[in-house]
């Protein structure tokens, strides 16, 4: 099973979804199979994680400096057997842009059946609204885990 999270710009959102869900994954050895990368509509190949990001995965123990973005690519696309996005409007880009996408494009929150579907971009913000982005993507993760395993036991 290949996730592939896509935001923007692949510095903020994705990349904290990307390295918290591999925290989490090593955790579980029956998901040992999952990989995940992540990847923007509008990123620029290399750039890092965003100093807020980076700020707010070291204090949950991830170390982001490794990160370089990645723009969203076909060939990402045939990698993912699961694209999740931040928004709706990147949901709806993907969808637009790539139609064969639409069976296995969803938002994190929709996929997990959250009502609230959209995780705002902390771009530019204060550590505190990068701390409240990372633990609402850490809240989501804990279901999306949970919906893994229940898929693996069927």
């Amino acid at each position: 099973m290949n996730i592939l999270f896509v935001c923007t710009g692949n510095t903020c959102r994705s990349p904290m979804a990307e390295l918290l869900l591999k925290k989490r994954l090593l955790q579980e050895s029956d998901l040992s199979h999952v990989q995940v990368q992540s990847a923007g509509i509008a990123a620029i190949a290399g750039a890092p994680a965003s100093k807020g990001a980076a700020r707010a995965l070291k204090n949950r123990t991830e170390n982001a400096d490794a990160h370089q973005s990645q723009p969203f690519t076909l060939q990402l696309s045939n990698w993912a057997h699961l694209i999740l996005t931040m928004t709706t409007s990147h949901k709806e880009y993907l969808m637009d842009s790539f139609p064969s996408l639409c069976d296995k494009t969803f938002t994190l929150k929709e996929y997990i059946g959250d009502s609230v579907v959209d995780i705002a971009d902390p771009y530019g913000g204060s550590d505190e609204l990068f701390d409240a982005c990372a633990a609402e993507i850490e809240t989501a993760l804990e279901e999306l885990v949970k919906k893994l395993k229940d898929n693996e036991s069927v």
